[in-house]
């Protein structure tokens, strides 16, 4: 057990670091080609972190583990908004600088329930089926080409750029590697750890798994907000959610059938919903920043949440 928790915080820190390292070399990229913040979030940021949690739910689908995969796309975009909501409002002022920023994320914002309600409705048969990933898929190219119309940036905004093209994506192909290296150690002792504790796999994949694939998140919101873009580091979150649910669930049903058991992730679903729903008040909030509540609420429904597993857990 002690080895397999020391390879699994090994596995999470090569993760981490290779996802850091992916975002710099991404947004240098995205940089080199012009887009905007807003953008850059959207999709090159959104990618980058999102990776983690497909490399790792492929993976645990290879090794026939397909609750930990679904547990870590649904405990992942809980995460994301009400660990990372919360967490960085707690230590920083949440605002947007203009309205066009808050019209923007308001569209995005609701264009992510919209995708959550399609993959609730195609889980009521219990499994996401290959149909079911290919139309995941088709969404998810819809939404990088709306994204990328909405996104783009006239030649006369400068951006600075961290790296060169060629350091970018030298650092890209490395960074990639140690993705797939940290994905394979987290995931092999996941399992692990599961089936020596004999607890549901989904309880592993929802938390322990879910949090360190949401690191890479957290500290590109971090970022975003201490820098003042605010509206970045919730298209990020977004992003990153919409790209769970459409890119990473989409490719993997397209290639396993992916059982759901609704005994567990139904509960978790309205969950997910709720965390969407406070995002939502949050970018519809008149005030100039967002207000103490909605950030105790955040983190109030995470450890909840958390609490839920656990019992779930114990059985």
């Amino acid at each position: 057990m002690l080895i397999q928790a020391i390879i699994f915080i090994v596995g999470l820190l090569i993760l981490s670091k290779s996802s850091d390292k992916l975002i710099d070399a991404s947004v240098s990229l995205g940089k080199h080609l012009r887009l905007s913040n807003v953008f850059i979030g959207l999709t090159v940021i959104a990618f980058g972190t999102s990776l983690p949690e497909f490399l790792v739910s492929y993976m645990a689908l290879s090794k026939g583990a397909a609750g930990l995969s679904v547990g870590n796309i649904v405990g992942s975009n809980i995460a994301n908004v009400a660990l990372i909501l919360g967490g960085v409002g707690l230590f920083f002022s949440l605002s947007f600088k203009n309205k066009e920023e808050a019209e923007g994320i308001k569209k995005k914002s609701f264009l992510m329930i919209v995708f959550y309600i399609i993959l609730v409705l195609f889980s009521l048969d219990s499994s996401l089926s290959r149909t079911d990933g290919l139309v995941l898929l088709l969404l998810f190219i819809l939404f990088l080409w709306i994204s990328f119309k909405e996104g783009t940036i006239g030649h006369e905004e400068a951006l600075e750029k961290k790296y060169g093209l060629v350091v970018s994506v030298f650092l890209t192909i490395l960074s990639l590697a140690g993705l797939v290296l940290g994905a394979k150690l987290m995931t092999d002792s996941a399992v692990t750890i599961a089936t020596i504790l004999g607890i549901n796999d989904y309880v592993i994949g929802a938390t322990i798994v879910a949090v360190g694939t949401s690191l890479p998140e957290l500290a590109a919101s971090f970022s975003a907000v201490k820098q003042g873009e605010t509206a970045m580091s919730l298209a990020n979150i977004i992003g990153s959610n919409i790209f769970n649910i459409l890119m990473v669930l989409g490719f993997s049903s397209v290639i396993f059938t992916i059982p759901i058991d609704l005994r567990i992730v139904r509960i978790d679903y309205l969950i997910m919903m709720f965390t969407a729903l406070i995002l939502i008040v949050f970018v519809f909030n008149k005030k100039d920043k967002a207000p103490k509540w909605i950030i105790y609420v955040s983190l109030l429904t995470y450890v909840g949440y958390i609490l839920r597993l656990i019992v779930l857990a114990l059985g």
